[in-house]
């Protein structure tokens, strides 16, 4: 790197003819799995190596939005192995972004939606070339065997063909063109066909690749902790020259459990009558970063995501195989996918389509939130379902008044949500919340069971009868969430005058656990 990037060096190439060109040092470095190995010209042998310095120039500069797949910056790829380049070895200097394959494959996934066919056609070339291991990638190049342009469909076919058996998703596709009317096609097409079909197991070469990935990753998250920037901040100083002082906190947690994150949300989504919306991507992706921008700045839109969804953001590449459990193939991120409140998917969707510019539209944002959003039940049918069980069950009700903006209504909800509680609070009541904001005919309940308005939350208890035992309007007040000792009191009497199976040992769990989540 100090002889690369030293300034008496000048490189100097021919292309195409007679051209000249230079540059001021290695702008990008990027870190993969290696080696890797290179045929000599006369095809005799091949050679392994380590180290790549690509300096772009001629006819590539003046690609339109080439630089989704040609470097924009010589750039330094150096393939890590566990014997000749090792990441200890590695030494950055200061201004050199670093840069690994998940960068590489949010710059080609960009590629293929180009309007320049070449640059569609080789960013599914590089899209081969930087992880042959990657369903994923396998999946977006398909998309590219339909298209008009022969070159293109050409260049897709030969690049799932590097895939080997990882590109068997895609015989379907490429059997389909065995009936185009170019011969050409046809010829290419079954050629792939039957280099995926007779491909070699290759699990001992992914799993390597895999833990040198893990290695790389895990090296670049302490390099900037260390140097205390992100890599999207480098990324973009080396882009514009500029340094940009704003930093982003990550919206991706690629350590989150995020199988278990939809689970739970699943699960609390059936409880509320809202809509799981999964967002999949990650903290490389600066579309990624937009979309969420829109969803928090967007005033509507925000409301529109508290009140009718929540929001599950997952790390594709923590988390590659996960969209296959709800049938999505993700082309391009950031990914949507949204589940009813019994975990099932109402769509999988791109968003392109939300593309204006350089940002997302907002209204297309609200516009594609609001058809998919829950529809709101009715509020009577809610309370005379929860009375019909509780006579069913000889049990009594606990009425719950809340809205989806109150903070306390949450903590309450959660608190009634935990599994200690919830399994003592089961064998007495029937547990109903009445969502003011989100049920209609909520207001009518409300003025009838609360005789005296008041705040939120607001709880009562009621037989099966539905005539009110007990409510949360205590000597100072209604207690809402209680926090207070004199709070948590009322809320001990609410249960010791109206419980018939709890048993004293329980009342005292419940006292106890309040007065733990007061000192927090």
């Amino acid at each position: 790197m100090p002889v690369i990037n030293h300034e008496s060096r000048v490189y100097h190439t021919w292309v195409n003819g007679n051209e000249h060109f230079y540059y001021d040092g290695v702008r990008e470095v990027v870190l993969r799995p290696g080696p890797k190995t290179v045929m000599t010209f006369n095809k005799e042998y091949q050679i392994a190596y380590n180290c790549l310095l690509h300096i772009q120039g001629g006819i590539t500069r003046h690609e339109e939005e080439g630089t989704n797949v040609f470097d924009k910056y010589p750039t330094m790829t150096v393939f890590v192995d566990d014997s000749n380049i090792t990441l200890e070895r590695i030494k950055i200097p200061a201004g050199v972004a670093l840069i690994e394959l998940a960068d590489l494959r949010s710059r080609y996934l960009k590629g293929l939606k180009s309007k320049d066919k070449s640059v569609r056609g080789y960013a599914a070339f590089f899209l081969a070339e930087v992880d042959v291991y990657s369903e994923s990638n396998v999946l977006a190049i398909v998309t590219l065997l339909d298209q008009e342009d022969m070159w293109v469909r050409l260049m897709a076919a030969n690049s799932l063909s590097r895939f080997g058996r990882k590109a068997e998703t895609a015989l379907p596709a490429l059997k389909r063109g065995l009936q185009d009317g170019n011969e050409r096609i046809r010829n290419r097409f079954r050629e792939t066909i039957e280099k995926i079909e007779i491909a070699k197991d290759t699990i001992e070469a992914e799993q390597k690749h895999n833990q040198i990935l893990k290695k790389i990753s895990q090296f670049l998250k302490s390099h900037y902790k260390e140097k205390s920037e992100s890599n999207t901040e480098l990324k973009e100083k080396s882009a514009q020259k500029t340094v940009d002082t704003k930093k982003r906190e990550p919206i991706y947690d690629p350590n989150a459990d995020a199988g278990k994150q939809i689970s739970d949300a699943i699960a609390k989504v059936k409880k509320e009558n809202k809509h799981v919306l999964i967002v999949y991507g990650g903290n490389w992706c600066g579309w990624c970063y937009k979309l969420h921008d829109c969803f928090n700045q967007n005033a509507d839109i925000r409301k529109l995501l508290k009140y009718e969804y929540e929001l599950v953001m997952v790390d594709i590449n923590a988390n590659e195989n996960l969209p296959k459990r709800f049938n999505a193939k993700p082309v391009g991120y950031p990914y949507l996918t949204v589940l009813d409140s019994e975990g099932k998917v109402l769509i999988n969707q791109r968003t392109e389509p939300f593309e204006e510019g350089k940002a997302h539209d907002p209204k297309k944002v609200y516009a594609f939130l609001y058809k998919f959003k829950p529809k709101h039940l009715n509020a009577e049918r809610v309370y005379r379902q929860a009375l019909a069980l509780a006579q069913k069950e000889n049990k009594r009700v606990f009425l719950q008044f809340g809205a989806p903006w109150c903070g306390w209504c949450h903590r309450l909800e959660d608190f009634l949500a935990e599994s200690q509680i919830a399994k003592i609070m089961a064998q007495d009541y029937i547990l109903v919340k009445i969502d003011l904001d989100r049920m209609a005919g909520a207001e009518a309940i409300d003025k009838r069971i609360r005789k005296q308005g008041g705040g939120i939350p607001w709880h009562a208890i009621l037989d099966a009868e539905g005539r009110v035992l007990i409510t949360s309007d205590g000597p100072k007040g209604n207690i809402g969430y209680p926090v207070k000792p004199a709070e948590i009191a009322h809320f001990i009497h609410m249960i010791k005058e109206t419980s018939r199976n709890i048993t004293t040992e329980q009342i005292c769990t419940v006292q106890e656990i309040l007065s733990q989540q007061q000192k927090k």
